[in-house]
């Protein structure tokens, strides 16, 4: 996911789309419900019986998958981590449609030949969303983080994005995961909006980047942490426009990209 104060998040919701290749939906409270896809889901055991999901209305998602040279990303594979039947390819331009259960937390994956495995934050979808932006690694970068962070094989890295805003800006924040992991590493504003690697000479975040800093070597469960300069981040779970939901809480991956979201008032 991409911060609202660098890149558009989330546009206006418009009427929940229909979604090439999904069963003939219909509108209930401004959602969309796939009642055969729910079905599809439950009987492959994708979807919990504990929490219902497979009766769940749908909500439709769309977004693009972007590297981090803000490229479009053809021929991604996009899908959830609770759910790995709701998937989809990016088209020739990184856009991506699907439908996901809604107020059920998901965690997306994508994965692109070239690129490292990366997971998004854990969210919880309120209702439709548009223009949900999905960032992924090259192998290449992932390698130069973890090499620069003096990273053990195996371990994952965390992007960490801050949503700032006029009143509370991302420069001077000392970024970081609780309980403490790995070594983080700030980016600089880059070489035209290109590459956003570390600086080893950065000691704390400056506004611009596209992404504020990386964990390397990170493991375990962590939540991603701010101490701005002039206020307090917001707590997690924290809701964006009304639209989701994103939870603090992320059991780490060895080996993957972990997106994470920390936003300011």
């Amino acid at each position: 996911m991409l911060q609202c104060s660098n890149r558009v998040r989330v546009a206006l919701v418009a009427a929940v789309c229909a979604l090439a290749g999904c069963p003939e939906q219909q509108v209930v409270d401004d959602v969309a419900v796939f009642p055969d896809l729910g079905a599809d889901l439950a009987a492959e055991g994708d979807l919990a019986p504990a929490d219902d999901l497979a009766t769940r209305p749908m909500v439709a998602v769309t977004g693009t998958v972007v590297d981090l040279a803000t490229a479009r990303v053809q021929g991604a594979t996009v899908s959830t981590l609770e759910a790995p039947a709701i998937s989809a390819l990016t088209d020739a331009k990184g856009g991506f449609k699907l439908a996901v259960p809604k107020g059920a937390m998901v965690t997306f994956t994508v994965t692109a030949p070239g690129y490292v495995k990366t997971l998004e934050q854990p969210v919880t979808f309120l209702k439709a969303t548009q223009n949900f932006f999905l960032p992924v690694v090259l192998q290449a970068q992932f390698d130069a983080i973890q090499k620069a962070g003096g990273a053990a094989p195996g371990t994952a890295v965390v992007g960490i994005d801050v949503g700032a805003s006029m009143a509370c800006a991302a420069e001077g924040s000392l970024l970081g995961t609780k309980p403490a992991t790995g070594k983080v590493l700030y980016v600089s504003r880059g070489d035209g909006g290109m590459n956003w690697m570390p600086d080893p000479d950065l000691t704390a975040a400056v506004d611009g980047p596209f992404v504020h800093a990386y964990v390397a070597g990170a493991s375990g469960t962590i939540t991603p942490t701010a101490s701005p300069l002039k206020c307090n981040p917001q707590p997690y779970p924290t809701t964006v426009g009304g639209f989701y939901t994103i939870a603090g809480p992320i059991t780490l991956v060895p080996g993957a990209y972990h997106d994470t979201q920390i936003f300011y008032p």
